[in-house]
């Protein structure tokens, strides 16, 4: 929106220079960008999410009244009704839309505007059209109501306020054909949608050079009703701007008398009674508990209590003193207002923060996140890349439908702006099949890639979000080459000794499923995705492989401070033994008996996993190396023999294996 200082200076009792007021508006945050400067002084403002009364020259005019003690004057505003006509309105759902308020004006004459009338939309950024329509975007641009006028004759019956239909389609008022679902309000007569609420009226009720009666809305609709709309259309308006940061009831009134008033004077006309569905209440603000003390300590000055209370009152917030303590009461359209610190950063912005001293408040100072735990992130992305794959960053929101194929347990959003991003997501996995799914349609057939980003679950009513770190290979290897990965990248992390299990997972094919343990703690599943799944995300025909490690459960072990160890004495001695085996065994059951044995085993590691071509179904080969070291003395070859001669009986004996020559 754009504003103008005489239309600011208009409505404002006092004198102030265009200078001041830039200034002005500049100190207190806005950052003025001045689009005109000649006969006018024409600006646009940068206004935060949560000050939608700003969008509105009335808001302005609030807003700066403490700068040179000035005052509102709005002109008066009368008009008679002259006929009883009404219109029949309902409200499908109060919660989409609490109120709504309409007008009958008949006998109107349609015609360009006036010249001041032409010149104030067109000061405000509107294009003029003609007298009904510059009326609309005037007292929306106004008073930040946003208003909408109907053709009368065009709309069958009363006005329906619900939401879209599967299939329905309504052309707006900028030609396009827009399909509807039941997700979207509408505006509705009892044949048809005519407008889309809140965001853009329809081609088949729009005001015309024909028209002579007309319908004026002036409504309260949910901010989060209106944003979702607007984003599965695709449409942005100055209405859908102002109610998605949230209109106040009591604009809602003011829109519509401003409206009626502004018709009768320029287009004429024969005014009817209002017409409502919904509770009209005023929405009055709580008192909010301001500690004086506090207030000082985050200003880091005290500052004379009158000037605090008078400050207040010329922002039109009611306030009164008790004890040590203000209680503050903001207005109806100051929804940004909900807690002691929001009337704190009040106050700051009015003296000024310049006028803040910049002390150090080491007093106040907090715990912040440990800056070990981002370097170790960093780190374990370093690894990752090193490794081969590359990072993807996806959305912590994931689809309705996902969870209710997978029934993992999930933090649903109280209002999900659509059914795709419904729910916080309880695991990695799903984010990075939907990228391979992504990556695929996009003709690159195999990849690996990778993910470290936070997790979400519920726990006896507590919210919780975990580090994790998912790795996905695409028609990149198989099972055992992602399990080395996977076993490589831990190493480099410091993380040794852990186990694998054979277990289940929600989201893994039966049998192809192995869980992750250290210190006897499950940090994390590798596995093969279920057919449903990949089903889901079209990726049936695809060799995919994920592991997903549970990085905040081991996050204390990461890289741990490595320490100089002498170089050993006496030299090593090496054998390799390969076993075939039945299919069951874990290669960790194996490790472990060894490792038990009193013997001076330095290292133990597989080389080699085979199954196939001359080995029977039900076994598998496995090849292992072996080093042994006394750190006393040389040990000699029989010594070593008899060493190999233990494992060999243990690996018969306790694993039904036959060693392989």
């Amino acid at each position: 929106m754009r504003y103008s200082y005489l239309l600011i200076k208009e409505y404002l009792k006092g004198e102030f220079s265009r200078k001041e007021l830039i200034e002005y508006l500049d100190n207190l945050g806005y950052n003025p960008l001045i689009i005109e400067d000649n006969e006018d002084l024409i600006f646009e403002l940068e206004i935060p999410a949560n000050r939608g009364d700003l969008l509105s020259i009335i808001g302005v005019c609030r807003e700066i009244l403490p700068m040179k003690s000035l005052s509102l004057q709005l002109p008066e505003i009368n008009f008679e009704e002259k006929i009883s006509e009404k219109m029949d309105v309902k409200v499908e759902n109060y919660q989409d839309c609490p109120y709504y308020s309409c007008r009958i004006i008949k006998n109107v004459k349609v015609e360009p505007s006036p010249s001041w009338l032409k010149e104030k939309v067109e000061k405000m950024g509107f294009r003029s059209i003609n007298n009904l329509v510059d009326i609309s975007n005037f007292v929306t641009g106004f008073t930040g109501q946003p208003i909408h006028i109907f053709d009368l004759k065009k709309i069958k019956g009363g006005i329906v306020v619900r939401r879209g239909r599967e299939n329905e389609e309504i052309e707006t008022l900028d030609g396009k054909i827009r399909k509807l679902n039941s997700e979207i309000l509408v505006i509705s007569d009892s044949e048809k949608p005519i407008a889309l609420a809140g965001i853009m009226g329809g081609k088949n009720s729009e005001v015309d050079d024909g028209t002579t009666s007309i319908l004026i809305e002036s409504a309260k609709f949910s901010p989060v009703t209106v944003r979702k709309g607007s984003k599965i259309l695709g449409i942005t308006t100055e209405a859908s701007l102002r109610f998605e940061k949230e209109t106040d009831i009591e604009r809602v009134k003011e829109g519509l008398e401003w409206t009626t008033f502004l018709v009768k004077e320029v287009c004429g006309g024969e005014i009817g009674p209002l017409s409502s569905s919904g509770i009209y209440t005023s929405e009055e603000k709580k008192e909010i508990p301001l500690n004086i003390n506090k207030l000082f300590q985050y200003l880091g000055k005290e500052i004379s209590e009158d000037i605090i209370t008078n400050l207040f009152k010329k922002i039109s917030f009611s306030v009164r003193k008790e004890k040590n303590f203000f209680y503050v009461k903001p207005p109806v359209w100051r929804n940004d207002i909900k807690e002691d610190v929001d009337l704190i950063e009040e106050i700051a912005k009015y003296i000024g923060y310049s006028n803040i001293p910049s002390e150090f408040p080491i007093e106040n100072l907090k715990p912040t996140p440990s800056e070990s735990e981002y370097k170790k992130i960093e780190k374990i992305k370093d690894i990752m890349k090193n490794l081969g794959f590359n990072e993807v960053i996806t959305s912590s929101l994931i689809s309705e439908d996902i969870i209710k194929l997978t029934n993992l347990k999930s933090i649903p959003l109280l209002n999900p702006i659509s059914k795709n991003f419904a729910y916080l997501r309880p695991s990695l996995t799903l984010s990075l099949l939907e990228t391979a799914e992504f990556n695929l349609s996009k003709q690159i057939k195999n990849f690996k890639i990778f993910e470290i980003g936070k997790v979400y679950e519920e726990r006896d009513r507590k919210y919780s979000e975990e580090y994790h770190l998912c790795l996905e290979t695409v028609n990149e290897g198989d099972f055992f080459t992602l399990k080395g990965v996977v076993e490589e990248f831990l190493e480099r992390c410091g993380i040794e000794n852990i186990e694998w299990k054979k277990d289940s997972h929600p989201l893994g094919e039966d049998e192809k499923i192995l869980s992750i343990f250290y210190k006897d703690t499950r940090i994390g599943f590798l596995f093969y995705p279920d057919e449903k799944l990949k089903e889901f995300f079209d990726l049936k025909k695809e060799n995919i492989f994920i592991a997903e490690i549970y990085i905040q459960k081991i996050l204390q072990y990461l890289f741990p401070k490595r320490y100089f160890q002498k170089l050993p004495k006496f030299p090593s001695s090496r054998r390799d033994l390969s076993f075939l085996i039945p299919q069951d065994i874990s290669w960790q059951e194996i490790e472990k008996e060894i490792k038990s044995l009193k013997i001076p085993l330095e290292k133990i590691e597989v080389f080699d996993i085979y199954r196939g071509k001359n080995i029977p179904k039900d076994k598998i080969s496995i090849s292992f190396t072996l080093i042994f070291r006394d750190p006393e003395r040389t040990l000699e070859s029989e010594e070593v023999d008899g060493y190999v001669k233990e494992i060999v009986e243990v690996m018969e004996n306790k694993f039904k294996a036959v060693m392989r020559k």
